[in-house]
């Protein structure tokens, strides 16, 4: 269960924080896992702050393929 979050802040209290124009279609969200597309809040290319969707995990810049993004969500640590 590595990654996993929640989103639970009501969008117009996200929209107020960052002066942002209200989305429609948000819900709450109790188990967020790696690899589910979910909205968040960026920096657009003006400046200003704005929603958008994207893919919650890792991606390497080396990766060609997003499968690999699967393979690096849980990182295992060996013993000396």
């Amino acid at each position: 269960m590595c990654g996993r979050y929640e989103l639970h802040t009501h969008p117009a209290a996200m929209a107020l924080a960052f002066g942002i124009p209200i989305p429609s279609g948000i819900e709450p969200r109790y188990n967020i896992a790696p690899s589910q597309v979910l909205p968040v809040i960026r920096l657009a290319k003006d400046g200003t702050c704005e929603f958008a969707s994207m893919r919650w995990g890792l991606m390497p810049h080396w990766a060609k393929d997003q499968s690999i993004g699967y393979k690096t969500i849980t990182l295992e640590r060996k013993p000396l």
